[in-house]
């Protein structure tokens, strides 16, 4: 929310959003652990959708996400 304030107000100059797209069990289990040592980041604002991985996948090539975190399958 402090994020799009700021957009608004037009203070997000020096901002970097990030947008990650996680599976539904990585994005509350691994996640967080990984975010929290951005903590103290206040120029990077982490957007995080649990999403399924054939979505994630699609954002990704379609450039409305920077990384995905997902399971791989091996047969």
């Amino acid at each position: 929310m402090d994020f799009q304030i700021s957009r608004i107000k037009g203070e997000d100059k020096l901002k970097q959003s990030i947008r990650i797209d996680a599976a539904p069990s990585l994005s509350v289990l691994l996640l967080p652990d990984i975010l929290a040592d951005y903590r103290d980041s206040p120029d990077k604002v982490f957007f995080v959708e649990s999403i399924n991985v054939n979505d994630a996948v699609f954002n990704l090539k379609e450039g409305k996400s920077d990384f995905i975190l997902s399971f791989i399958m091996k047969s």
